[in-house]
């Protein structure tokens, strides 16, 4: 197992990108299971209370293993598991303008053997920069807290089995476009 530096600097700019203009957090599932881990609540709860303005999108995924359908059930459900927590941390649903499952479609890895990366739920943030994150009253030492308590997640998560005897490693990306 092994989580590259990259990774954990994505997800801590995802929270302190000052110009970005799109993020993405990614969640990452136990095998067969559309329960958001305890690790990654408080980053969607306090991510929740920047994300009062801009458009949100989430789309859900699954390993490759099991039945298309089953898998398109699947990641819907872990898509309307964060998209259901978003609104009770108090996103607007206006702001929520996608939520798909795209089942076993887009891996992040190509095996059919049991993956945690491809067990995730994106959500696509269109407008991360600072002042969004400023007037939910948020300090750009928080922001970047926050983004140190997303990678401590990550890293707890990919430090483990993935519950159904391989390793993990997690893929955070974080988009940023020059204003």
């Amino acid at each position: 197992m092994r989580i590259s530096l990259a990774t954990v600097l994505s997800m801590a700019l995802m929270a302190g990108a000052a110009q970005a203009e799109q993020c993405n957090i990614t969640v990452l599932f136990p095998f067969n299971s559309s329960t958001i881990p305890s690790e990654f609540l408080p980053i969607l709860d306090q991510s929740a209370a920047a994300l009062k303005s801009g458009k949100i999108e989430i789309f859900g995924h699954t390993d490759l293993v099991g039945s298309a359908e089953y898998n398109l059930k699947l990641s819907q459900r872990r898509a309307q598991a964060v998209e259901d927590r978003l609104l009770a941390a108090g996103v607007a649903p206006a702001n929520i303008v996608k939520v798909e499952g795209l089942g076993k479609a887009d891996p992040v890895v190509q095996t059919t053997a049991p993956n945690q990366e491809n067990r995730r739920v994106l959500v696509q943030i269109d407008d991360c920069r600072q002042e969004v994150f400023a007037a939910a009253g948020l300090s750009t030492g928080q922001m970047v807290a926050l983004g140190v308590l997303g990678a401590a997640a990550v890293l707890a998560l990919a430090s483990g089995s993935d519950g159904d005897g391989g390793s993990s490693t997690t893929t955070t990306t974080t988009t940023t476009t020059a204003p």
